[in-house]
């Protein structure tokens, strides 16, 4: 059998890491994956994944990784349920075992300053790009 998914999509936030009690790094985002076919309306639609990184990958991501960056991940699919008040709960999640970055930082600094090349005295800085 093989559970195996390769998404390539951007960050929708910043990476927060959390610590597990067992010392494990872990951290959860999502990822906007635009589809790669049009709707009636001639638009593409884009879908947010849920992921989840472990250890030394979400140590990583936290580092380099940042809201609107494009990368690729790959993993497995997973689907948890559990109990709670209001009835079987579900969650659908990818945990990643590998990731690529597709984008750097300085990549996105060049595409903002040829956007704003044409726009008098402006200064270009990652509050200033313009996703």
């Amino acid at each position: 059998m093989l559970n195996q998914i390769v998404l390539i999509g951007r960050l929708v936030k910043d990476i927060e890491v959390k610590s597990l009690t067992s010392g494990v790094h872990v951290t959860s985002f999502n990822l906007a994956v635009q589809r790669n076919f049009k709707n009636k309306n001639n638009e593409n639609e884009t879908d947010f994944i849920n992921c989840v990184a472990f250890g030394n990958i979400a140590k990583i991501m936290n580092q380099y990784c940042f809201k609107g960056q494009l990368i690729c991940v790959s993993g497995r699919l997973q689907i948890r349920s559990w109990e709670s008040e209001h009835g079987k709960r579900y969650a659908t999640e990818v945990i990643v075992n590998n990731i690529e970055i597709l984008e750097w930082k300085k990549d996105i600094q060049k595409q903002a300053e040829n956007y704003f090349d044409n726009v008098p005295n402006v200064e270009i800085s990652e509050d200033s790009l313009p996703f």
